[in-house]
């Protein structure tokens, strides 16, 4: 079992005063968006307004393997979330029946009082992931992405995002975050593993393998697991002016 974020980051922050906090991410599929917004609320009270939250649906293994939750389609799952805890976030009252998720607080809303606004991210890799954040959220949340998958495919839906939102005088997502690895061996070496099939088991989840990279990781395994080199910078990107 994990740590709850939500708990340690309210104790990180009656200790550690001025910095900003933030989860990424906390997965969706196993927590209702009524419980992550009070979860949510409730930490961001305590932490005096630092809080960001970084959600995402996780994956499959993670979600069927785990849980034993059947993993839905992930960019209609994250739309129907993010507009049930969006509007939970900001006014404490939602009534809303989509394809996967349903919420209602008519039977009255349960503010959480000294709760400031929370920024949302949303993790994101394929471009339709990326423009469902930048379209409903205030960023976007990456995982093992190296150089050229931003380059070629993160980075072009983000200034698509941009500019789609800068046409209808909205305001486009403030931030992206980068989760890399720079050193591969921050995990277990594969050749720890009992067998090939274990070893890849440790470097990448199968069901996301050659999906959006294409760089081998150098282990003996022989995968091409998403990782960053040492010393490469992973992304520069900012908004398109």
């Amino acid at each position: 079992m994990r740590s709850s974020a939500a708990v340690l980051l309210q104790a990180i922050a009656a200790r550690v005063p001025g910095i900003e906090l933030g989860t990424a991410i906390v997965p969706t599929l196993s927590r209702h968006p009524l419980v992550m917004a009070s979860q949510a609320l409730t930490a961001q009270a305590a932490c005096g307004g630092r809080l960001t939250l970084g959600i995402g649906p996780s994956h499959q293994r993670a979600s069927e393997g785990l849980m034993g939750i059947p993993y839905p389609r992930p960019a209609r799952h994250t739309r129907e979330y993010l507009i049930v805890l969006r509007a939970l976030c900001d006014s404490g009252e939602v009534e809303f029946s989509g394809e996967l998720i349903r919420a209602n607080t008519l039977l009255g809303p349960h503010p959480v009082a000294d709760a400031a606004t929370i920024p949302i991210l949303v993790a994101a890799l394929a471009p339709a992931m990326v423009r469902l954040a930048g379209e409903l959220a205030e960023g976007t949340v990456t995982w093992m992405a190296t150089a050229g998958v931003l380059g070629e495919r993160i980075v072009p839906a983000l200034n698509d995002t941009v500019r789609v939102a800068a046409s209808k005088g909205a305001s486009p997502m403030r931030k992206l975050v980068l989760l890399v690895a720079p050193v591969p061996f921050l995990l277990a070496p594969p050749a720890l593993a009992e067998d090939a099939s274990e070893a890849e088991s440790i470097c990448r989840p199968p069901e996301v393998d050659h999906r959006y990279d294409t760089e081998d990781c150098g282990w003996t395994c022989g995968c091409r697991h998403r990782v960053v080199r040492p010393g490469r910078t992973p992304c520069s990107w900012s908004p398109p002016s």
